[in-house]
């Protein structure tokens, strides 16, 4: 099993600006996103991008967070998934420097998903179906895999095949699950 680095990845600019993108990895369908996995660094407030039909999960894993402001209501997310409509119209304020988050977003007519952080230390076994993906990712502390080990910012993309894969966490790890529905 392979550990990658978030440092190795592209960064894109956003087009407002406040913000940058790194890809972990993305998959597309007939009609579009069935899912993306991505880090942002938000370095001032602004609007979000619109992503009409998707599912949206933010994770802040560095900074000293941010307030979401979808319609009316303004939400403090913490450093706990997120989740929130592509279709509404999302601002940000990021009170103190630049904020990093993990994001998830997925169609949920073609897939589901779910974001949750592990315990701070603990040894993992997930199975991972077929039809389905699997990312780890270090939030803070260590992550270790099979003989690879890795810091913040380490990820590890697992597609699916009825395997079972064992990780052992010192510190804060996110792990996303993203099960495309069989046609």
């Amino acid at each position: 099993m392979k550990l990658s680095s978030i440092d190795d990845l592209l960064f894109t600019s956003w087009q407002n600006g406040a913000g940058r993108t790194r890809e972990i990895a993305r998959s597309e369908g007939d009609s579009g996103i069935v899912w993306r996995l991505s880090v942002a660094e938000i370095e001032a407030g602004a609007g979000f991008s619109s992503f009409p039909g998707l599912r949206r999960c933010l994770t802040v894993f560095r900074g000293a967070g941010l307030s979401l402001t979808l319609g009316s209501e303004v939400s403090s997310p913490g450093n706990h998934p997120f989740w929130f409509s592509g279709d509404a119209p999302v601002r940000c304020a990021v009170p103190s420097g630049t904020v990093s988050v993990f994001n998830l977003m997925h169609d949920p007519a073609v897939s589901k998903a779910a974001v949750k952080v592990l315990p701070e230390i603990s040894r993992q076994r997930i199975m991972v179906p077929r039809d389905t993906v699997i990312c780890v990712f270090c939030l803070s502390g260590r992550l270790r895999i099979g003989a690879a080990t890795g810091e913040a910012g380490c990820y590890a993309v697992i597609s699916g095949g009825d395997r079972e894969v064992a990780f052992d966490v010192t510190g804060r790890v996110l792990c996303a699950h993203i099960t495309v529905f069989s046609s």
